[in-house]
């Protein structure tokens, strides 16, 4: 089987920062835990983003992420595999490996 999920690292994407490069970025977590940290992004977990796939760019790299990637994953996987999505990548590690190598400021929880 082919693997459908493209991911990216915490310091890939910190370098993607730092360069300015253009990307939309969602967070696939819940309220309560954005309410404890986060790196920014559109807050939509599963059940808004999937109500709002049309607000979702296509012609951007567009790069999900949770606490530990886990969730991120597997909304990436439906994104690519069943709504036709080719742009979408997970963040490998979620927030807890941000927060690990980039920023250890940031709360874990």
């Amino acid at each position: 089987m082919i693997e459908s999920v493209k991911n990216i690292t915490v310091k890939e994407l910190h370098q993607k920062i730092k360069k300015g490069e253009k990307f939309h970025l969602i967070d696939v977590r819940e309220q309560f835990e954005r309410d404890i940290c986060n790196i920014g992004g559109e807050l939509m977990n599963f059940g808004k983003l999937m109500e709002n796939l049309d607000k979702i760019p296509r012609n951007i790299p567009v790069i999900l992420y949770c606490h530990y990637g886990e969730r991120s994953y597997l909304i990436t996987q439906v994104l690519t595999e069943n709504a036709g999505f080719n742009n979408v990548w997970n963040l490998k590690g979620g927030i807890n490996e941000w927060a690990i190598e980039i920023d250890t400021r940031i709360p874990k929880y």
